[in-house]
């Protein structure tokens, strides 16, 4: 019998994307009335209305994936977290200053005459940008840890030994900006990133399976289904999904028959 697979920390980033949708499009219809940096001179309000929603989404989509990227790497109280989120949020910027100049001139090509250069322009975008990763950022400093959470040092962020780890585990489960660290008597979570979390286990053999998953190879009790769709389940009981793109490393790792 196949235990279940714990989803909840997959179920909480999907609330947090739509509230984030939500949140976008109230404000993109918001900067529709407003018109900022001249818009209110472009069209009517519902051309305006669509620029500025797109314009939301888009910065909800790049804004949101660098600022998680940046959690998964580097989570809360990681030296360097707020260097690498600048630089991000650069990043994101440089693209969503693109596609919005783009927007703009196909729905009003008149624009094109006196719009600012693309150095304007991004630092226009920028500026909002900047608004919006600063606000996430202080939200996300607001938010309590989980009631099972444990906030690890730096020192095992650069590699500690594996002692400092919950000792005995068999998977670790990557959940929004933390790990949790699967034993044969439970789990708990740790403030950590996947790749660390790894580290820090020193010689254990095992695999990444999966973005969201890495199990050890003495936990593993059978795996089973086709590459489309295979499962490994340990001996705990937990079922830990494969992606197909980890079949062949499991091959070459030995852990499935040549066929």
């Amino acid at each position: 019998m196949s235990g279940p697979v714990q989803g909840g920390g997959a179920g909480q980033a999907a609330a947090r994307w739509r509230r984030a949708i939500v949140i976008s499009t109230l404000s993109g219809g918001l900067l529709a009335l407003l018109g900022p940096f001249g818009t209110y001179l472009n069209g009517g309000p519902g051309s305006r209305a669509l620029y500025w929603i797109g314009a939301a989404w888009a910065g909800c989509a790049l804004y949101g994936g660098a600022i998680t990227a940046v959690g998964r790497i580097a989570p809360r109280g990681t030296a360097g977290r707020r260097w690498l989120l600048g630089a991000a949020v650069g990043a994101a910027s440089l693209a969503e200053a693109v596609l919005t100049r783009m927007a703009a001139f196909a729905l009003w090509p008149s624009l094109r005459a006196h719009a600012p250069g693309i150095w304007g322009w991004l630092a226009q975008t920028l500026l909002i940008g900047a608004m919006a990763a600063i606000v996430a950022e202080w939200l996300l400093s607001r938010r309590p840890l989980p009631a099972d959470a444990t906030t690890v040092p730096a020192t095992l962020q650069a590699g500690a030994p594996a002692r400092q780890m919950p000792a005995g585990a068999v998977a670790l489960q990557m959940e929004d900006h933390y790990v949790r660290v699967h034993t044969a008597t439970g789990s708990s979570l740790i403030h950590l990133s996947m790749t660390a979390a790894i580290a820090a286990l020193g010689q254990t053999e095992g695999l990444r399976v999966h973005r969201s998953w890495w199990v050890a190879r003495q936990s593993v009790q059978a795996i089973e289904g086709t590459p489309r769709a295979m499962r490994v389940r340990l001996g705990t009981g937990l079922s830990v999904p494969v992606a197909r793109s980890a079949v062949s490393t499991l091959r070459e790792a030995g852990w499935l028959a040549t066929p």
